[in-house]
């Protein structure tokens, strides 16, 4: 996904206000990073909920693996 679509993304499932994204596209062109990094840099949102968003919006279920350990 393009950083656009993750803009509207986030608007659109109200995960963020339109002022909280225009502030972090600004940053993220100023440091020319991932709008998504970006936006959890700043804490505005967490990365689970953001990825949750992300693959939904895909169709697939979002599985965080920090607490799984391979077999």
């Amino acid at each position: 996904m393009s950083d656009d679509d993750i803009r509207q993304l986030m608007i659109d499932q109200q995960l963020l206000t339109k002022e909280q994204m225009d502030k972090a596209f600004e940053e993220m062109k100023r440091l020319k990073r991932p709008l998504e990094t970006v936006c959890v840099e700043l804490r505005l949102i967490d990365r689970a909920t953001l990825y949750n968003a992300i693959a939904k919006h895909q169709g697939f279920n979002y599985m965080p693996l920090d607490n799984c350990k391979p077999d």
